[in-house]
């Protein structure tokens, strides 16, 4: 069943945005007395009942709640834009899918792109939290310096990923299991030296991805999958 998102849900009766009815009356075809699941992104979620579809005002009555109090994805993801939009948004969406909390655009030395359609791609992660049928709504911040993210507090593990790590010590198989982790990705051009360095010097953990060297999307993908990997184990 499709998954509605309303940022206010709550009982009673309650009317979606003017992009949701659309999609629920005119792409879904939905009509009076139909279910639909809905969702704040924050972790509450329901199945209302749709009292009326007019074709930019759905209104559904909503009977019942669920709540969950903590968000099981605990990742958060600082990468650096793409030159390609497209490559991004792969990036915004797909990582969205496989469970994450945040995403930091990262403004490095060797960035290939400096300004992002924060609307749009906050529209991308949206949709794709609703695809993947979750409860929980990636943040995706505004682009940050990198000098200026390494000095945020955080309390878990942070990890910069390289080409210059010791492939034979340092690997993500070892974050560790149920703690909040940022993983940090560079540019195609990766990280500069005095980026690494600097980002060691914050207590950041120093991790590569095998061998292979990967594209920024590809990396961003492998990253997710591996700490969901090892920490389900």
């Amino acid at each position: 069943m499709h998954l509605s998102y309303i940022e206010n849900l709550s009982l009673g009766s309650i009317k979606l945005s003017t992009e949701e009815s659309l999609h629920v009356s005119k792409v879904l075809r939905l009509k009076n007395g139909d279910f639909v699941n809905l969702t704040n992104g924050r972790g509450s979620s329901a199945k209302g009942i749709i009292t009326a579809a007019a074709k930019k005002n759905v209104t559904i009555q909503v009977d019942e709640i669920h709540t969950e109090n903590e968000n099981p994805y605990l990742l958060e993801l600082a990468i650096a834009p793409t030159k390609s939009n497209d490559r991004f948004e792969l990036i915004l969406e797909k990582c969205t899918e496989l469970g994450i909390s945040k995403i930091y655009p990262l403004l490095t030395f060797h960035s290939e792109r400096r300004k992002l359609n924060m609307e749009r791609s906050k529209k991308i992660v949206l949709s794709a939290m609703k695809q993947s049928q979750k409860k929980w709504l990636p943040e995706l911040m505004e682009p940050i310096k990198f000098n200026d993210f390494i000095e945020q507090s955080f309390e878990g593990d942070r990890i910069i990923t390289h080409c210059n790590a010791d492939i034979s010590r340092e690997s993500l198989k070892a974050v560790s299991r149920n703690k909040p982790t940022q993983i940090c990705i560079g540019p195609e051009g990766d990280f500069s030296s005095e980026e690494i360095k600097l980002a060691i010097n914050a207590q950041f953990k120093s991790a590569h991805m095998g061998q292979e060297r990967l594209r920024t999307e590809t990396a961003a993908l492998f990253a997710t999958s591996i700490y969901h990997t090892v920490t389900s184990l």
